[in-house]
């Protein structure tokens, strides 16, 4: 009987010991996996507040071009006011003046033009347009740049460049060119022919309609749009 009972105790004092190692090996291995998924929160909160910050800077940088673009956009604006300006004038044939030769380059020489500022945009591209946390924000940056920009320039050169080679060989058949004090003038060569001619007051009609639908529904419509989109962005940025 005494044999017996020392036998139960060693067993039992040995199943016991395995219940030990066996918690423990367990606790070992719930160990290894909570610190592997701390170790994977703590890595995407890294890559969070990484793209975060590249997202306040890059939004910033496309914001500052946006608003050089704009400047850019009213520049052209006032040019084109210009232009219409002059082209008015000369088409109530007013007599003859030097103040006029200025007039002519307005209306018959200058052009009008726009070159966007797309690097920053660029930079995003490269980065992956995942960074920027707002799903509408994202979308209406690359519908800007890639779609808006590319199709109003494009319209935009065509239209005020429609008639250009006609126009430009017109100039140089019937006005000299002169830069007195280093500014650009054109001086007819016949101003009594200019004011009679059906081809001068075509030209001038033709101008003025382009210069007036690139104004419109270019120069407007891209300013209203970028507007619209830094709004948008700094909504983002606040």
């Amino acid at each position: 009987m005494l044999k017996f009972f020392r036998t139960f105790r060693s067993n039992f004092s040995t199943g016991k010991k395995s219940n030990n190692y066996f918690l423990y090996g367990i606790g070992e291995v719930l160990l290894i996996v909570f610190g592997i998924l701390i170790a994977l929160q703590i890595d995407n909160w890294n890559e969070y507040q990484k793209d975060r910050t590249f997202e306040k800077s890059i939004l910033k940088d496309i914001q500052n071009s946006l608003k050089e673009d704009v400047i850019q956009l009213k520049g052209s604006e006032q040019r084109a006011g210009r232009m219409l300006g002059a082209i008015k004038q000369l088409l109530t044939l007013p007599e003859y003046q030097d103040s006029l030769n200025l007039e002519f380059m307005y209306a018959l020489w200058y052009g009008l033009t726009f070159e966007p500022r797309t690097s920053a945009f660029e930079n995003l591209r490269n980065e992956g347009f995942h960074v920027i946390s707002d799903v509408q924000l994202r979308k209406s940056l690359i519908n800007h740049f890639d779609y808006d920009y590319r199709r109003q320039v494009d319209l935009w050169e065509k239209e005020i460049n429609r008639d250009r080679e006609y126009r430009l060989d017109f100039v140089r058949q019937n006005f000299n060119f002169e830069e007195p004090n280093g500014k650009s003038r054109i001086i007819p060569k016949n101003y009594e022919h200019l004011v009679t001619s059906t081809e001068f007051r075509n030209i001038l009609m033709e101008r003025k309609s382009l210069v007036e639908r690139v104004r419109t529904a270019r120069i407007n419509v891209l300013i209203d749009k970028i507007e619209f989109l830094n709004q948008g962005i700094e909504k983002v940025l606040r």
